[in-house]
């Protein structure tokens, strides 16, 4: 039987990393299965996109003005993905000891009929995204976009039969939110995501 001081510790330990300072967002219970974007156009989708709002993670720890841009690879069904931004100590309006923050890799389409569900991999550095493996579900998205002015991605890693990792982030195609985030948020919802973890992404700071 399980010490009911053990089970607090596990609660508290739970509790901590779902929180501001986490830098993770753990979830119980296996992936919600929240459908990709239908008719998705992946050639519209390449460019620049800004991050305004995103759940934490441990790769944008102290990171600003993030930004991703997508160039589709010859053969149509894998893209670069260069990610960029700066790290630093934010200090009012000022972003003090900022060192740039890139993260150069790869997402490829593993089914031709849903090119809005991709693998994102950083094989060569350090990123902190979570790395997939040739049999493991597609970790990035795209639940909706109109391609010019904002996006939705959701990525979803189950660690074990008990809890999952969750990651999200609104999109836009200019360093100001889009206009529909309160609608984009929306959709999590209605599958049973807390989009209270949510946070924004200084775009003007850098």
């Amino acid at each position: 039987m399980t010490s009911p001081f053990l089970l607090t510790s596990l609660v508290l330990v739970f509790v901590q990393l779902t929180t501001v300072g986490g830098f993770i967002v753990l979830s119980w219970g296996k992936c919600p299965d929240i459908p990709s974007m239908d008719n998705f156009n992946i050639q519209r989708y390449m460019g620049k996109w800004y991050a305004t709002e995103s759940f934490d993670a441990p790769y944008q720890f102290m990171s600003y003005c993030i930004s991703a841009n997508y160039t589709l690879l010859p053969g149509g069904d894998a893209v670069r993905v260069y990610n960029s931004g700066k790290r630093g100590w934010k200090i009012g309006n000022r972003l003090l000891f900022a060192e740039d923050s890139v993260a150069d890799g790869f997402a490829t389409v593993r089914n031709p009929l849903v090119p809005s569900a991709l693998n994102v991999e950083f094989p060569a550095q350090n990123s902190g995204f979570f790395a997939t493996g040739p049999r493991s579900k597609p970790n990035y998205l795209v639940v909706t976009s109109d391609y010019d002015n904002y996006a939705l991605v959701w990525s979803c890693v189950e660690t074990s039969v008990f809890l999952r990792v969750d990651t999200a982030w609104i999109l836009s195609r200019t360093k100001q939110p889009p206009a529909n985030t309160n609608e984009l948020k929306s959709i999590l919802t209605s599958y049973g995501i807390n989009t209270r973890f949510f946070k924004k992404i200084d775009q003007d700071i850098c």
